[in-house]
């Protein structure tokens, strides 16, 4: 099978463009979360403290959805958590 770039379509062409963007948002979002991560577990707190956000009700927001689909609150908290395990912190 051909690349998008050697067939020559530009439907493929601009599929392509669409996709690297969005991978480049995507890990460019990941790089944040891994960046407040390490910037939180720094300051050296006794302990770290989560609220608990009801997701669902706030992804049935027509205007908000997306935005808040978007943010990986279980990526950031997985992260978190794992790091706080290897460092001794106590996450509530």
């Amino acid at each position: 099978m051909k690349s998008a770039t050697e067939r020559g379509s530009n439907l493929d062409k601009n599929v392509l463009r669409v996709q690297t963007l969005q991978m480049r948002l995507a890990n460019m979002r990941n790089a944040y979360r891994a960046y407040v991560v390490s910037m939180l577990v720094k300051t050296k707190p006794v302990y770290i403290t989560i609220e608990h956000f009801n997701i669902k009700g706030m992804v049935r927001n027509r205007h908000l959805s997306k935005s808040i689909a978007n943010q990986g609150f279980y990526d950031f908290k997985l992260k978190l958590a794992n790091l706080c395990r290897k460092l001794n912190l106590e996450l509530r």
